[in-house]
């Protein structure tokens, strides 16, 4: 009788030591979406050939499809924020990159048109030309929330300025709309905490807070927050047009040494 005890006793462990793996494995591969945010990086406009010394600002974003992969980016990206994800939104998102992808040159003509509308400046190059090459060189980011910064290290191409006075970092995000005005962006947490990473000085903003109903929607009342919250030492500066955030910039002071 004790024998036979030990010897079932002995097929239980074995069959649990062989189920358990398996069920492990079913629940880290079990279809499970969910969107995530991490921390990117500032890049200086000079990297998109424009002859600027402002920085934009990318995070890392995308989405996960089960346990095992949110383990993985979790692992590539310790600051990670992940979001539930219905199935049917997977499509939508892909569709979306997909829109983004077609519309960009759209965006990148919108952006040099208004930067070359700040200028009185006699250009020694075709706009068309220089429209192309920029659209070639943003080929890698999704998403417009470039527009402000690109418009902005444009200007000082055009003109031939220097708005960091070799002294100041300058990043930010927001779209850049057809009338001047900035719009709202996505990411603002992360593009707000890398610029703080990465020394940034002055960081813009959209100046949404009245457009909506509920503060927290907005990339400004988000940004002023989370500024409070984790002590950062940029300057979060809400612009709500190019012209305001070109006043801005052309206001900075010239510290001498």
């Amino acid at each position: 009788m004790y024998r036979a005890e030990k010897r079932n006793k002995g097929l239980t462990i074995g069959l649990a030591l062989l189920v358990l793996p398996l069920l492990v494995t079913i629940v880290l591969v079990y279809p499970t979406y969910a969107e995530f945010e991490g921390l990117g990086e500032v890049v200086n406009v000079r990297e998109l050939g424009i002859q600027g010394s402002v920085y934009l600002t990318y995070i890392q974003s995308g989405y996960t499809s089960n346990i095992y992969e949110r383990i993985i980016t979790g692992s590539e990206f310790p600051h990670a924020d992940f979001y539930p994800l219905e199935k049917e939104d997977v499509f939508l998102y892909e569709d979306w990159i997909e829109d983004w992808e077609e519309e960009r040159e759209e965006v990148v003509v919108n952006v040099v048109e208004q930067a070359d509308a700040q200028t009185e400046r006699a250009l020694d190059y075709d706009l068309v030309e220089r429209t192309n090459a920029i659209i070639a060189e943003t080929e890698e980011y999704i998403g417009d929330s470039f527009g402000l910064m690109v418009a902005i290290g444009l200007v000082e191409e055009m003109n031939e300025e220097n708005f960091s006075r070799r002294q100041y970092k300058i990043a930010g995000t927001g779209t850049l709309e057809w009338d001047q005005t900035v719009g709202s962006v996505g990411g603002i947490k992360h593009k707000l905490l890398t610029a703080e990473l990465n020394e940034v000085d002055f960081f813009f903003v959209p100046k949404d807070k009245e457009w909506y109903e509920f503060e927290e929607w907005s990339n400004q009342f988000e940004a002023e927050r989370l500024k409070e919250e984790y002590e950062l030492n940029l300057e979060v500066v809400p612009v709500a047009d190019l012209d305001e955030a070109l006043s801005f910039l052309r206001m900075l002071p010239s510290v001498t040494h």
